[in-house]
């Protein structure tokens, strides 16, 4: 059988839905693979410890042929994959891109988590991940004869308004600005906001759309470079919306900002292509794998938040730039991975994988 290992998380909509689409996908050709079996650690479980004994536990329990695990589960899992290697088991890690130590000031809790890191890819027997970018990152860390896949995420299309132009080609004098992610420190938002203070000349407004801690050392940073800027009227914090909301967001937005440090793929970037959006990015990850430097976006460095801020001055004060970007975007959107390209993966390249390393039988 297969063991399919999941956290419960902070809504993360993109890592999600990938996650789910694979436990579909694994449902259907290796039907032990039962929906029970998608473990969803109890919220009362905390601590790493703790945590590592409850994988430990499951693996144990179930004896699977594979397990399946996130790369974000770090030390979490260290010792189920230590119990099924030792029982010459497979295992699969999906990685998807952002790595846990981006995560951690602390240097040794960094060292630690990267190990950890280190230890699951090692120890794998296939690896999935959602990008060429990712594939790169991981190809260095795995042994050369484990397979990695890459099988890029698609997008429910058919949830999204049929009106995908938006109010930025309309005659406006403010500036939409919009940000989709976690307040973390690997989605870069402190040097957005940094940023801002360069541009209080500029009639704008700034959507925060997504998780945040206000109790977080990262959120309570931002807050003080917002208060100090006089930047509260201009900047709202939104928290994490349902689709249909956020789709209203991306309508009302002149200019998307993506200013992460690392990106896996970049699901926000997807979304905003469809609806013709100009886009401010960063030249981190697999940004550049999706949009085309001055052609569907702005890139600029990571972490200059003034390279940023000319980024979004430039498009903000030019709006025929922002025109022919939005007509090239709308046509980019055309060419992005589907589902159903997802599937194909999965179908012709990981299930005959997983039948030769496990000798489980499609139906069985």
């Amino acid at each position: 059988m297969i063991l399919f290992m999941e956290y419960s998380g902070k809504g993360k909509r993109g890592g999600e839905r990938y996650n789910a689409r694979l436990h579909s996908f694994l449902v259907s050709k290796f039907p032990n693979t039962k929906p029970e079996k998608l473990t969803k650690i109890p919220l009362e479980i905390s601590s790493p410890v703790k945590h590592a004994r409850y994988s430990l536990g499951m693996v144990k329990n179930y004896n699977p042929d594979l397990v399946v695990l996130d790369i974000s589960s770090g030390c979490r899992n260290v010792l189920a994959v230590r119990w099924m290697k030792k029982r010459k088991k497979r295992v699969m890690v999906i990685v998807q891109g952002q790595r846990m130590e981006f995560k951690y000031d602390n240097a040794l809790l960094k060292l630690v988590v990267h190990h950890c890191e280190n230890y699951l890819l090692k120890n794998s027997d296939i690896v999935l991940v959602n990008s060429k970018f990712t594939a790169s990152q991981v190809r260095k860390r795995v042994s050369m004869n484990v397979p990695v896949l890459i099988a890029y995420p698609g997008l429910w299309l058919s949830v999204m308004p049929s009106k995908k132009t938006n109010v930025l080609i309309e005659n406006k004098v403010r500036i939409n600005l919009l940000f989709v992610g976690e307040c973390t420190k690997v989605k870069g938002l402190k040097f957005l906001i940094e940023a801002l203070c360069f541009l209080k000349d500029l009639d704008f407004g700034l959507d925060i759309v997504g998780w945040y801690s206000p109790d977080s050392p990262y959120f309570r940073n931002i807050a003080t470079i917002i208060s100090r800027n006089n930047l509260d009227e201009k900047v709202r914090f939104h928290g994490f919306v349902d689709n249909h909301s956020l789709f209203d967001f991306y309508a009302k937005c002149t200019i998307l900002v993506m200013p992460s440090l690392s990106e896996g793929y970049g699901m926000v970037l997807a979304e905003a292509l469809c609806f013709g959006l100009p886009i401010v990015a960063s030249k981190a990850g697999a940004i550049p794998e999706m949009v085309v430097d001055g052609v569907n976006a702005i890139l600029v460095k990571p972490g200059d938040s003034q390279a940023l801020a000319e980024a979004i001055r430039a498009l903000a004060s030019d709006r025929a730039l922002r025109e022919k970007m939005s007509k090239a975007n709308l046509e980019r959107s055309k060419t992005l991975p589907q589902w159903d390209d997802f599937d194909r993966v999965l179908e012709t390249r990981l299930g005959p994988i997983i039948e030769n390393l496990t000798g489980l039988k499609p139906g069985l």
